[in-house]
């Protein structure tokens, strides 16, 4: 007669730097955790991650690190930086194990950086046309500084590139276009391109929810709320246009698909493209040119005085949304 006996299950491994806790950093965290880049500390080697290890699993486990603040229930993004739940899991488990090293040769080849455009040699340069000092200390509110095209014709943008001269203080970078001034009309002349005046927009913000005074975007403060504008300060010029471009940590440049009207025909699902004859982002012709790429059923909605970013509040627009709808749920019956 013998006793029965059981036999543990063996336990996983824990996690080490070299093998499992490296691959995450090097992938998610390196381009702005390295030497003159804009995190505070380098994550390259165990020797900069080791003290930092507890901190790190603090920010990972919040969601705070990487950072990225779109709505993880809401569509897919091309350039998510989120951890998976698996990369998670593995660096809590790894400092709760006392974030062991391992075996450094389990280390993978530490991440390349170019020094260099990466995106290629550019077509067009355009640069500061000044030095920006940095303070020791207090706090930089926005600063707007102006650099000239000198273009002499319309330009399309393909891909972008922002490269700040002192990546270890700039945290952000947005680049807008200003609009040319519209000529004068002659005298006694009435504009029929742009109406008077703009429609209402279709919603508001909620409550308490405006952008503050003070703040791009936002109004003014009142006049005994506003502080006297130091030696470097660089207030936002009139006019100011489009966003076309932005650098944030991370993120430093964008190459635009070049196939967006060959993708468009395999689309078979109803498509109603409404474009404003006067958007200064999407040029007219090209809303025209990937309407013809899309397949049917298909609507294309032209909307006189409309830009890129008013359209909605056009009430020709609304018709046009309500007839196509009509439309295709008769055909479906």
């Amino acid at each position: 007669m013998t006793a029965p006996h059981t036999v543990d299950a063996q336990a996983p491994a824990a996690p080490t730097y070299s093998r499992d806790i490296a691959p995450i950093l090097y992938r998610n965290c390196t381009n702005c955790h390295r030497p003159g880049e804009i995190g505070p500390m380098s994550l390259l080697s165990y020797q900069d991650v080791r003290p930092w290890a507890k901190s790190i699993v603090t920010r990972v486990t919040a969601g705070t690190m990487p950072p990225w603040h779109a709505d993880p229930l809401t569509g897919e993004f091309d350039n998510d930086r989120r951890l998976t739940a698996a990369e998670k899991d593995a660096i809590t488990r790894w400092v709760s194990a006392g974030a062991p090293e391992g075996n450094p040769g389990d280390l993978p080849a530490p991440p390349r950086y170019a020094a260099g455009w990466t995106i290629g040699q550019p077509d067009e340069v355009l640069t500061m046309q000044e030095d920006y000092p940095i303070p020791a200390s207090g706090t930089v509110a926005y600063q707007y500084f102006e650099v000239p095209t000198n273009f002499t014709e319309d330009k399309w943008i393909q891909a972008f590139e922002v490269r700040p001269g002192n990546r270890a203080v700039v945290h952000h970078v947005i680049v807008y276009t200003r609009p040319p001034a519209p000529p004068s009309p002659p005298a006694g002349a009435e504009s029929a391109a742009r109406p008077a005046r703009r429609p209402p927009p279709l919603f508001t913000f909620a409550d308490d929810m405006d952008i503050p005074p003070g703040q791009t975007g936002g109004p003014e403060l009142p006049p005994d709320q506003r502080k006297p504008l130091g030696p470097n300060d660089r207030p936002a010029p009139k006019m100011l246009g489009p966003s076309i471009g932005a650098y944030v940590p991370g993120e430093a440049s964008r190459v635009y698909p070049l196939d967006t009207a060959a993708r468009l025909d395999r689309l078979h699902v109803p498509l109603l493209v409404a474009h404003g004859e006067e958007d200064e982002i999407v040029p007219y012709e090209l809303g025209e040119r990937l309407f013809a790429a899309a397949s049917e059923p298909k609507q294309f909605v032209r909307i006189p005085g409309a830009t890129h970013n008013d359209v909605l509040g056009f009430p020709a627009l609304l018709d046009a949304i309500a007839q196509f709808a009509h439309a295709i749920t008769a055909q479906s019956r």
